[in-house]
Formats: structure tokens, C-alpha cells, sequence
């Protein structure tokens, strides 16, 4: 009796043992194929992020399909513009095979997330019945449609083939499905590249562009300004008996303010390119804020008698010298009071200020126009803004120029407005700018 116990108790213990190996064997098994299905994912998700191009993702898609299902062969399908489903790479097909399952889907491309098809017969499946001889031909037994799906967008779908029949197990299935799940997060991502890389082609394009016509301008329309200003100054010497000699004067007046328009857009547009390309530089000299108050009211003080316009001008005392390119302030200045002269009515009067802080010399233009609304304050700096309610209709190129130009001398511009009581322009630049 003992002698059959212990007899018992040995052979439970050996069955005990052999479950025991069993059970570690297949421990063993199940973290060798985890560790080959992570090595399968890291390796795709390596060459995804590393890709260049579209066509990149899809061989690493092509590769990790056929690794993880061991399939030779493998393809990838995305919707087009009009919703068809079209083969963009492929392992092993011939294009007999393509052109005739071409466009076919199991899924509608408006479904968010479908679920894939697992085909273990080909000749068992109703819905193929039509590609019968088709797969006949390349000898296609099995198939599966592994959906390409990114935020609940349907992009296309992965394709594995196999000769004989076959069925994949939920293992087989998961890691595809991890597969397609990784490669239509990577081919959206190389999509907005694609699509910034043209962006970008366009723009530089664009650029190029602009850059032929503002040469065009520059050197085609300089010329003729040139010789128009040399006929009027010929004009003007010329003797010429009332009345006829009061018209000829008032035409040359006419044709020497169009001609100056002319120039001053001329040069708007090709220091508004110089912005845009980064070749934008100042030349700073040892100058005063007289020095550009005085250059930038000559200018305008015939304009404004014209329209009886009061322009008052003031510097304050004791300002100090400042290091800057007075030809490009006074531009700045000059674009500033421009608007002024523009938006203010007959009767009206401009003031042009430069006053001194302890960090700064702040220069001012304010006019008695209509006004900004607070909303339209943030934009007027921008280039080609115009307000829809705006008094002048110019290119919108001379404020952001004159931004531009302070920002150039480490300074800053601003503007104060409100509907009927006119506008305040600033701009302030630095003491570090100062000598003396």
C-alpha cells in the first residue's frame, strides 16, 4: 500500500515536471515571437521616421507586411481625389493582375473605421466572384485587406497575398493591423511634407517671380520718369506769353507731382522686396531730429498750402544727436506724414513732433482725419492691409516700410486713433542708436 503512493506521488511529480517544461517551453516561444513582432515594428517605425519620400514609407510598409504574415507578396492602395481605391507600390504582381482589380475596395471611403477582411478561399468568397479568373491567373489562393486609417479618416489599405489557402490566426491579424495602423500615421505625415515641399516650391517660385518684374519696373519705368522730369525742367525755362505760359505752368506742375508718385511707388516696391528678401540694411550717419523734421516738411509743404493744410512742426529742445540712416527716418517720416496729408480734409492741420525721453527720441505725425477704429489698429502695419472704411486707397506698402525701417534701428512704431478724432502716429528710436 505505502509502495502504491509513492509510485503515485513519483508519477504526478513527473507530470507535474513535463507540464512544468511544457509551460516554460511555451513561455519561451510566446516571448521569442514578441520579441520578433517588436523587433518587426521597431524596424518599420526606424525606416518610417528616416523616409524621404512617400515612396520610402511604402517599401518599409511593403517589407513589414510580407515579414509579418510570411507573404511574398504585398501592395498598397490609396484613394485618389475622386474616391477610387489605386495601387501606389506592389510586390510580385503582375500588371495584368493591377489594371484588373484596380479601383476595387471593400470599404466606402467615407468609413471612419472599417474592419479588415480576412479572405482564407478566394474561390469560397461571393463578393470576388467577379476576379475568380483573375486570381486564377496569378495564383492567388488567399487575401487579406488591411484598412490604412488615421483619425478616423480612411487613406487606402494594405494588401497581403498568399498562393495556397490559407487563414491567418487574431496573432497574425494584430500585428498587420499594427503594421497599417503605423504606416498610414507615416503617410500622412509624408503627404504634409509633399505638400509643404510644394508650397514651398511655389512660393520661391513667386519670388522669383516678383523679383523679374520688380527689376522690369525698377530699370523700364526709372528710365522714362527720368526723361518725363527733364522735359518738364526744359519746360519751365522756356518763355512763354500769358495765358498760355500760365497753362504750361500749371501742366508742369501736374506732371512733376505725377512723376514723383510715380518714383515714390516705384521705390515703395523695390524696398518692399529688399524687406521680403532679408537684403533690407540702413547706412546710419551722425544726424539730429531737426535735421529729419526739416527734410521730411519740405516736401510736403506745397501739398499741404494746396489743400490749406497747416502743418506745425517742433523739436524739442536739447535732443540729442542720433547715429541713424537720416535718409531712411526721413522715409519713414516721410511715409507717415504722407498719410496724414492724405486723410486730412481741407482746412485741416497736420503736427510733426520729435520729442526726447531719457531712453528715446519719439518722433510724432497727427492729423485731424477721420480716424481708425480700435479693431483695424493691430493690422495697420501689415503689408498690402487696407481698411475697407480708409480715406486714401494706396498700395498699403508704406507703413509696413516704415516699420520696417525703425525696426531696422532697433526701434519701435505704433499708431493712436479713434473714429473722429483724427490719428497719431509714432515712432521711437532707441538712446542706443544716439552719439553724443
Amino acid at each position: 500500500m505505502g509502495s502504491t503512493s509513492s509510485s503515485e506521488r513519483e508519477h504526478a511529480a513527473r507530470v507535474a515536471a513535463l507540464t512544468d517544461v511544457e509551460s516554460l517551453r511555451a513561455d519561451v516561444s510566446e516571448l521569442r515571437q514578441a520579441q520578433t513582432e517588436a523587433a518587426l515594428l521597431l524596424a518599420l517605425a526606424e525606416r518610417t521616421a528616416n523616409a524621404a519620400t512617400l515612396q520610402d514609407v511604402f517599401d518599409a510598409a511593403l517589407d513589414a507586411t510580407c515579414a509579418a504574415l510570411m507573404v511574398p507578396r504585398a501592395a498598397i492602395l490609396l484613394f485618389d481625389d475622386d474616391g477610387v481605391m489605386r495601387f501606389k507600390a506592389w510586390r510580385g504582381l503582375s500588371e495584368t493582375y493591377r489594371a484588373a482589380v484596380d479601383g476595387h475596395s471593400p470599404w466606402r471611403p467615407e468609413q471612419s473605421d472599417p474592419a479588415p477582411v480576412i479572405v482564407g478561399d478566394v474561390t469560397q468568397e461571393p463578393s470576388l466572384a467577379a476576379f475568380s479568373g483573375t486570381f486564377a491567373a496569378e495564383r492567388i489562393g488567399a487575401l487579406a485587406f488591411f484598412p490604412l486609417a488615421y483619425e478616423g479618416r480612411l487613406l487606402g489599405k494594405v494588401m497581403a497575398y498568399s498562393e495556397p489557402v490559407r487563414e491567418l490566426s487574431s496573432r497574425e491579424v494584430r500585428l498587420a493591423m499594427a503594421v497599417s495602423t503605423h504606416v498610414a500615421m507615416s503617410v500622412v505625415r509624408q503627404q504634409a511634407v509633399a505638400r509643404e515641399r510644394e508650397a514651398t516650391r511655389r512660393l520661391e517660385a513667386g519670388v522669383r517671380a516678383r523679383e523679374e518684374i520688380l527689376s522690369i519696373v525698377s530699370h523700364d519705368l526709372r528710365t522714362p520718369l527720368s526723361g518725363i522730369l527733364t522735359a518738364t525742367e526744359l519746360l519751365e525755362r522756356l518763355h512763354i506769353e500769358p495765358p498760355m505760359g500760365e497753362r504750361v505752368r500749371r501742366s508742369v506742375d501736374s506732371i512733376r507731382r505725377l512723376t514723383a508718385r510715380m518714383s515714390r511707388l516705384i521705390n515703395d516696391l523695390m524696398d518692399f522686396a529688399s524687406i521680403e528678401n532679408g537684403h533690407f540694411s540702413i547706412d546710419p550717419i551722425d544726424t539730429s531730429p531737426e535735421d529729419i523734421v526739416s527734410g521730411t516738411l519740405e516736401a510736403f509743404l506745397a501739398q499741404a498750402a494746396e489743400r490749406e493744410i497747416a502743418i506745425d512742426a517742433r523739436v524739442a529742445s536739447e535732443c540729442p544727436r542720433l547715429h541713424a540712416d537720416e535718409e531712411r527716418v526721413v522715409q519713414a517720416l516721410t511715409n507717415l506724414v504722407a498719410n496724414a496729408v492724405s486723410v486730412t480734409p481741407r482746412g485741416g492741420r497736420i503736427a510733426l513732433v520729435a520729442d526726447c525721453t531719457a531712453q528715446s527720441v519719439r518722433f510724432s505725425v497727427a492729423d485731424t482725419g477721420p480716424g481708425i477704429h480700435a479693431d483695424e489698429l493691430p493690422h495697420l502695419f501689415e503689408r498690402y492691409w487696407r481698411s475697407p472704411s480708409a480715406a486714401y486707397k494706396g498700395t498699403g506698402l508704406g507703413l509696413p516700410i516704415a516699420k520696417a525701417i525703425v525696426d531696422a534701428h532697433g526701434g519701435r512704431i505704433w499708431a493712436e486713433s479713434a473714429p473722429g478724432r483724427g490719428s497719431t502716429f509714432h515712432f521711437e528710436l532707441p538712446a542706443s542708436a544716439r552719439v553724443g
